[in-house]
């Protein structure tokens, strides 16, 4: 398939003539000759990459060795040798030996913007971190971070434990959480907050009571009574082993907690007897 803009792990993006599209190829291999590559020292997203090459002349451009003569000009006059570039140019930036570009994998997947004058990445990707054209892949859960092993921000979904500088994944109850993992910020779909806590739908805490079936909701204004569900399981067809999702009609009446997206809206255009 040509039409392909983006590979699984392990497949490199071969670009077509149009240049926004093409298939996925193997990653990086070693060889000798014209275009080859002698060292294939660049992983992004589980996908190597050249760092390389093998004739003196040649440098890595998006990943894949080629003499200057036949593209166009990325690496500054002279600072070609040993197989790899060593200032990029042109709005290219420079990673392991190579020069890259935001527009294209895998270097948009490392940099969203180069400095003005080139050869530097002034905002790496989250997840990544650019060091005098020395790439570090921060840990798991990390969106930047100051070495490989020392988080300074976590993405979203997970939590910055203590002064460990690691990333630990938030509840699966949780949307988001802080100071640890079962603390929760926000719910996950299906959830309700109980102070710090994200409890299904259907189960009920301290004096909160949960409502059976029920797929979405929030917490009772008062904390206390059953929660405010929003969508509910309604089996119709029991015998059949069916069942359908439908909205309750109270949720186009809580104003201060919109309901899922449509929900108002199925219920007000709905023939009566359908709720």
């Amino acid at each position: 398939n040509a039409d392909c803009t983006e590979c699984p792990a392990g497949k490199a993006l071969k670009y077509g003539s149009d240049g926004a599209k093409g298939t996925c190829g193997e990653g990086c291999t070693t060889g000798t000759g014209q275009g080859a590559c002698k060292t294939c020292g660049l992983t992004v997203e589980g996908t190597a990459y050249c760092s390389e090459c093998s004739k003196l002349d040649e440098y890595p451009q998006n990943g894949v060795c080629s003499s200057a003569t036949a593209r166009t000009a990325t690496c500054n006059d002279g600072t070609i040798s040993g197989g790899v570039c060593n200032t990029c140019s042109n709005g290219f930036f420079l990673v392991e030996g190579g020069c890259y570009e935001t527009s294209r994998y895998p270097g948009k997947s490392v940099c969203t913007q180069v400095a003005s004058g080139g050869n530097t990445c002034d905002s790496p990707a989250p997840g990544y971190k650019l060091d005098n054209g020395n790439l570090v892949t921060c840990s798991d859960g990390c969106k930047a971070c100051s070495d490989a092993t020392a988080c300074t921000t976590c993405a979203d979904g997970y939590v910055l434990v203590g002064n460990a500088q690691t990333c630990s994944k938030c509840d699966a109850s949780c949307l988001t959480c802080e100071t640890e993992a079962t603390n929760c910020k926000e719910c996950a779909s299906g959830h309700y907050k109980s102070n710090s806590k994200c409890i299904a739908c259907d189960k009920s805490d301290g004096s909160i009571t949960g409502v059976k079936g029920c797929a979405s909701c929030a917490a009772p204004t008062s904390n206390s009574g059953p929660v405010l569900c929003y969508l509910v399981e309604w089996h119709r067809w029991p015998h059949l082993l069916t069942y359908l999702w439908v909205c309750l009609h109270c949720c186009s009446c809580h104003t201060y907690r919109q309901p899922p997206a449509g929900c108002a809206a199925w219920w007000q255009s709905a023939p009566r007897g359908s709720e």
